[in-house]
């Protein structure tokens, strides 16, 4: 068994991720000892903070984890690798597959860009759709007391910074910028560092005055991409590869891992390959289809968020974000974000959910 990979060992594109507690818990069951590896590198986030209009809204946390820098999470899943005994093959760059022709079985975990998913694109029947909304991912070289979702209307539009310590002194800062916005401040004619010179200006404050670190920091529109078939012949697909998770939910490291276990349970229960590649796809498609519809709420509603955060108050704004996904409901909100409700209710936020002894706010369009 061999992995080759593109990039060197130590190569990252970003900075930290995050680990919930439900990709944690299937971890743990699958494989104790990366689970603890990881666990003991987690800097854990206690809560979450989201601001508009310079307003903490206090929204109730209902789920733990933490998050790890990226470069020791892949030198935890490498160390695994070498002590299962599987030879690891680094940049190493692939253009013809028939370098697996000597394979039973090709894995391809290559990514959004990912070169069998395009090759047989026919057979995967691949759709992408570019959204609109701008984004980059940067560092920061300080901490921060709990994960921050952080709006800020500016003249012409609106930014979003998303923000989280995953290190001692070391922080993710993604910022993000719909179209309009971009547009308005005339981003397309800049350059990358010149943008991110223009939108770090804005959270100056949060960041105590220094700069934004960058690492490969490309601006870009994210690609929503997905897959009705999940393999053809010897070729399987997992993680981004098969179909990408919009970061906004926060999902893109748990689905890869759980593809790979549920791909790797299925390969070593003694069916044949086609079979075991059938079982793995009826196994996982169900909790990604469910996925894949939070997901495309949420980047729907992140496209236009400039437009959202002028026209609602910063209650009636948080109270939207929440619902973005389509996954809480009334009664889900009552019962797991009573002190968002108390807030909102108290400020006059439109369209709260009744409960006993108060009707339901307005309805915003």
């Amino acid at each position: 068994m061999r992995v080759i990979e593109r990039s060197r060992a130590d190569a990252t594109w970003g900075f930290g991720v995050v680990l919930a507690d439900g990709g944690l818990q299937q971890l743990a069951a699958a494989d104790p000892e990366s689970f603890s590896a990881i666990e003991a590198c987690l800097h854990w986030i206690p809560r979450q903070v989201f601001t508009v209009h310079d307003e903490d809204i206090p929204i109730d946390k209902i789920r733990s984890g933490g998050a790890i820098g990226r470069l020791r999470l892949l030198q935890i899943l490498q160390a695994a690798c070498r002590q299962a005994g599987v030879a690891l093959q680094f940049e190493t760059h692939v253009s013809d597959l028939d370098v697996f022709d000597d394979c039973d079985v090709v894995v391809a975990a290559d990514g959004s860009n990912s070169l069998v998913r395009e090759r047989f694109a026919k057979h995967f029947r691949t759709a992408t759709r570019l959204l609109t909304n701008r984004f980059a991912w940067f560092g920061a070289n300080r901490t921060f007391d709990a994960s921050h979702i952080t709006f800020k209307t500016i003249s012409g539009g609106a930014l979003c910074g998303h923000y989280y310590t995953y290190a001692p002194d070391r922080s993710t800062f993604v910022m993000e910028c719909d179209a309009p916005t971009w547009d308005a401040l005339g981003l397309e004619e800049k350059t990358d560092t010149e943008r991110r010179q223009i939108t770090q200006s804005f959270f100056a404050e949060e960041l105590g005055h220094a700069d934004l670190i960058e690492n490969n920091s490309i601006w870009r529109r994210f690609p929503a991409i997905t897959t009705a078939r999940w393999h053809h012949d010897r070729f399987v697909l997992i993680g981004d590869a098969l179909r990408t998770a919009h970061f906004s939910i926060g999902s893109g490291t748990r689905m890869a891992l759980e593809d790979a276990i549920a791909l790797a349970d299925a390969l070593t229960c003694g069916l044949s390959r086609d079979a075991a590649f059938e079982c793995y796809a009826q196994t996982r498609r169900a909790p990604m289809e469910k996925l894949a519809r939070a997901a495309e709420g949420s980047f729907d509603w992140y496209e236009r968020f400039s437009e959202k955060l002028k026209s609602r108050t910063p209650g009636e704004f948080a109270l939207s974000f929440l619902r973005r996904t389509g996954r809480i409901s009334d009664e889900r909100m009552l019962r797991d974000f009573p002190t968002f409700i108390a807030h909102a209710r108290a400020s006059g936020a439109a369209g709260l959910p009744a409960s006993d002894g108060f009707p339901a706010g307005g309805q915003h369009v």
